[in-house]
């Protein structure tokens, strides 16, 4: 039912995912995601961690941050992706862990699929590189985060 903790911890998931929206909203008119966003998202994971006793997943939730760290790194390399993206990509299976990086993974595609869309209609700004145009990514990093919480990948809902 509704407990202290699970008050807090739902609370918690509430302010993350407003600091979300805010990372995204960022990103689209500035393309840049500060590192002070990505370091509140982590120390919100900590607490809400603690208070839901998500530690015992911890060893398999840090290899797949660090396997998706290496591989954002990778397109970091190759200017597919900016650094704040690798960040907040990373942050956010941090969030959902092994068991929610399905159901992310999914969400990601759907909320980029629809950002690309928006980038070629001209609805939301887009940078040129080179002869490429890029568009900002935390937007649908945030939305694909947002729509596990809503779906209770990170906590589950009491009804």
């Amino acid at each position: 039912m509704f407990t202290a903790p699970a008050i807090c911890a739902y609370l918690i998931v509430v302010i993350a995912t407003a600091t979300l929206i805010y990372a995204g909203v960022t990103d689209l008119r500035y393309f840049t995601i500060r590192n002070s966003l990505v370091l509140f998202l982590i120390l919100l994971y900590l607490l809400h961690a603690a208070i839901t006793w998500r530690w015992m997943q911890a060893p398999a939730d840090l290899v797949l941050v660090a396997t998706i760290f290496l591989i954002g790194l990778v397109f970091y390399a190759s200017g597919t992706l900016g650094g704040g993206d690798v960040k907040l990509l990373t942050v956010a299976f941090l969030w959902v862990g092994m068991r929610g990086a399905l159901p992310l993974a999914a969400l990601l595609a759907i909320f980029s699929l629809l950002l690309a869309i928006a980038g070629l209609a001209g609805w939301i700004k887009t940078r040129g590189v080179g002869s490429r145009r890029r568009i900002a990514f935390a937007p649908a990093i945030a939305g694909a985060l947002a729509g596990a919480f809503l779906l209770g990948v990170v906590q589950p809902w009491p009804w």
